[in-house]
């Protein structure tokens, strides 16, 4: 996108004072206080007017000319449409016409081009004469309040006024060119300025051609889509017949074998049922699928006649198989079981009625017991019997007994043995003369005691009692113990979790599990059950799951190789495949159009919104670039005054020098010689250095070779007539001078300036001369030499 603007350029003049003899009128760019040359504040805010890219525009435009045989085809379907190719001709013609544009927007940036490098190059050059106006001006008025002035010697102002005379003179020839170049560019910008309006006509005549061209080329574009609307919509509708007959779906179940209950869910619901099940007229409806897996399916569907009633509801199941050889694919009648596997490990088959009369789809194969809680472990002890007993009455029976009487008076009322059971193990019984003699053996079951002495305080007994059951700590003891202090209790023990986590086949089994692990773990002889109310023993069903079973019965109902459907199939494919190509065929043109249509927009809009060529830019850029030239000839006038108040300065200056110092010192010209610039000096000063140089001097018999130039000097003694009489073999040896153009940086006036410049050469070389006129020669050159650098400094 290229960006063009047009501002007022706010300009006016303002007198500047300078300090001196005069006050001189330049001219100066306008602050943003001042007005504009159109009245209107240079601080107002400016208008920004952007152009569009012509070229970016042209090159769309020739692109979609390029494009539109191939994106706007005028043959659809073996149907020709006249309306792309009248919107064809309509692209061509304003493709023409913006390439017109783009060619008058050229013209218009070259003449646009034109008259700003003139102004420019105009502007640059009063500018340059402005500045160098000025510079002589203060120049000349730097010499004229100098050479007034006491303080100022003879050498510094006739510096000063060398000085600034050439400044003035250098002025004076830079306006001349300068006023010329501005003459030249007036003209110039006039003839630059028609070439502009001549390309403003052409670019908005073009303009308007390319929009109302674009405009028909639109409206035709939409009326050939609508034309193929038509007809893409009689193409879909008889395509859709085929898709609700499921030829899509059959096409892509056909070619993806991979999921194949979705194949056999498919094929049933396309073709079997309606081949197959169906009479003339009938159709089906509400069709669900109610259950599947990788061996059958389970259907529903509604059959209906031509009107829509419904003629009967339906419920089948399909089993089916894979050839794997083959992947032939097989439909068969299905049946449902259910099987289960009973506690034995072997299948049981019910039938579907069966099933229906369980509960929760399971069936009952079985009991088993869980343990879980805690168990208080049992020790045993064994005791021994040693006594005596009468034969009078005498049985094993009377003996065991009085042996487990006496054992007991230990163990049944000791504090530290609880719940205590005496069973009786073994023993003999030796005959004596009255008695036998009882040796007997008695094993001591019982619970292990332990006791806790608390320290008194005022918690209750039964709270007591809670708190430790929550420990696992069964208090046996009673208050009135417990107020002397004392507590005795048994240990409650969890059941692991691999105890309490498997299934028993008895309670015996369960009890057994508790005891074994009491033993494992505690070091019990069992447990004790009846003071274990924390542990349970409970009893369960076992149940078995039923599964589905659907087996396959009779022949195949279907094959996926048979003829008739490969046949059916076929023909589906190559309906579906013509209905995709015309619709495709239909749909690209559609789409090109459409696409075309938006292009033929795009550039119309495009085109429109181009406004590098209407009156306000046209009139904002000329009346800027005016403005810019009525500045430069503003500096020029400005750079006039100047000149003519430098010039009347320095004649000022002369005449202030020759009334203070007597005689008004002459320039040289460039490219004098040395010698003739050693004449220039006044004796008074000549003779002053010339007396520094003769004291250092003891011997002399120099060789010179001076290459100098200089750009000033005044005055002429008689020494250097004088000079040319005492050496004239010097004079004849001198070589002619040689002038070398001037380079664009001045040198100033210093022995190290005339070397560097080169203006001339000067060789003194090879004279050999002896006494006091060559020493007052040599002496002469080097107070010459150090005369010009004092003047520079």
């Amino acid at each position: 996108m290229k960006y063009s603007s047009a501002r007022v350029i706010a300009c006016g003049l303002s007198t500047i004072s300078l300090t001196g003899m005069v006050a001189v009128p330049v001219q100066a760019e306008a602050s943003d206080e001042s007005e504009s040359l159109f009245g209107v504040s240079s601080n107002a805010p400016v208008e920004e007017i952007i152009y569009d890219d012509e070229a970016a525009v042209s090159e769309d435009a020739n692109a979609l000319s390029e494009s539109i045989e191939e994106t706007i085809p005028d043959n659809v379907n073996n149907t020709d449409i006249p309306e792309a190719t009248e919107a064809q001709e309509d692209i061509k013609d304003a493709a023409e016409a913006v390439s017109n544009i783009d060619k008058s927007k050229q013209a218009m940036d070259g003449a646009v081009g034109q008259q700003e490098g003139i102004i420019s190059d105009a502007d640059e050059k009063s500018e340059t004469i402005d500045n160098s106006a000025k510079e002589a001006y203060e120049e000349a008025n730097k010499a004229a309040e100098a050479v007034v002035d006491k303080n100022t010697s003879k050498n510094d102002a006739e510096t000063l006024i060398a000085d600034a005379e050439k400044t003035v003179e250098q002025a004076s020839n830079d306006f001349e060119d300068a006023e010329a170049s501005y003459n030249k560019a007036l003209n110039d910008f006039v003839a630059a300025k028609e070439d502009y309006q001549t390309a403003v006509a052409a670019y908005n005549s073009n303009k308007e051609k390319a929009l109302n061209d674009l405009g028909e080329a639109e409206a035709s574009l939409s009326e050939a889509e609508a034309k193929l609307q038509k007809m893409q919509a009689e193409l879909e509708a008889a395509r859709q017949g085929l898709v609700d007959a499921g030829a899509e779906a059959l096409i892509a179940a056909e070619d993806n074998h991979a999921d194949v209950t979705a194949y056999v869910e498919t094929v049933v619901k396309y073709y079997y049922i309606p081949n197959k099940e169906l009479k003339d007229g009938q159709q089906i409806s509400q069709f669900q699928v109610l259950a599947s897996n990788d061996k059958f399916v389970s259907i529903s569907y509604d059959v209906v006649d031509e009107n829509g009633n419904i003629l009967r509801t339906v419920t089948a199941d399909y089993g089916y198989d894979v050839d794997k050889a083959t992947g032939e694919i097989s439909l068969y009648d299905n049946k449902l079981y259910y099987e289960y596997t009973d506690a034995n490990g072997q299948v049981v088959r019910i039938t579907k009625d069966q099933a229906s009369e369980l509960e929760n789809n399971r069936i009952e194969i079985g009991k088993y017991w869980t343990a879980t809680g805690f168990y208080i472990p049992r020790y045993k002890q064994e005791a021994s019997y040693y006594g005596t007993i009468s034969y009078i009455n005498y049985s094993d029976a009377k003996a065991i007994a009085q042996g487990k009487a006496a054992v007991a008076e230990n163990y049944v009322d000791n504090p530290f043995y609880y719940n205590t059971d005496i069973q009786y193990k073994e023993g003999t019984k030796t005959p004596l003369l009255v008695h036998y003699a009882l040796n007997l053996k008695y094993n001591i079951f019982y619970d292990q005691v332990e006791v806790y002495y608390p320290v008194m305080t005022k918690e209750s007994y039964q709270s007591l009692v809670n708190r430790l059951a929550g420990s696992g700590k069964r208090v046996i003891s009673t208050a009135a113990e417990y107020r002397m202090g004392i507590v005795r209790y048994v240990r409650e023990y969890a059941l692991s979790e691999a105890a309490s986590s498997k299934e028993y086949s008895s309670y015996a089994d369960a009890i057994a599990a508790v005891t074994k692990e009491a033993a494992a773990k505690r070091g019990a002889a069992g447990i004790d059950y009846e003071n274990s109310s924390n542990l349970s023993i409970k009893e369960y069903s076992k149940y078995a799951q039923l599964f589905e079973r659907h087996i396959n019965e009779g022949k195949a109902l279907f094959e996926s190789n048979e003829k008739a459907y490969v046949a059916h199939i076929a023909s589906v494919r190559t309906q579906l495949s013509d209905y995709a190509r015309l619709l495709s065929e239909v749909s690209k043109a559609r789409a090109d159009y459409a696409d075309a249509k938006s292009r033929v927009i795009s550039l119309q809009n495009s085109v429109a919104a181009l406004n590098g060529a209407d009156d306000i830019a046209t009139a904002a850029k000329q009346a800027a670039l005016e403005a810019k030239l009525e500045k430069a000839k503003l500096k020029m006038d400005s750079a006039k005054e100047n000149l003519i108040q430098a010039k009347e300065l320095l004649n000022q200056a002369k005449v202030s020098y020759n009334n203070r110092f007597t005689a008004i010192p002459i320039v040289p010209a460039i490219n004098q010689p040395i010698q003739e610039i050693v004449n220039l000096i006044p004796d008074e000063v000549l003779d002053e250095e010339l007396e520094e140089e003769l004291e250092k001097e003891d011997v002399v018999n120099p060789i010179i070779n001076n290459n100098s130039s200089a750009d000033g000097g005044f005055g002429a003694g008689d020494d250097a007539a004088a000079l040319e009489e005492d050496a004239p073999e010097i004079a004849e040896e001198l070589p002619q001078v040689v002038t070398i153009p001037e380079e664009e940086t001045p040198t100033g006036i210093t022995v190290a300036g005339l070397l560097a410049r080169g203006k001339w050469f000067v060789g003194l070389a090879g004279v050999s001369t002896a006494g006091i006129g060559v020493a007052v020669l040599e002496a002469k050159h080097r107070a010459a030499i150090k005369l010009l650098d004092k003047l520079n400094s």
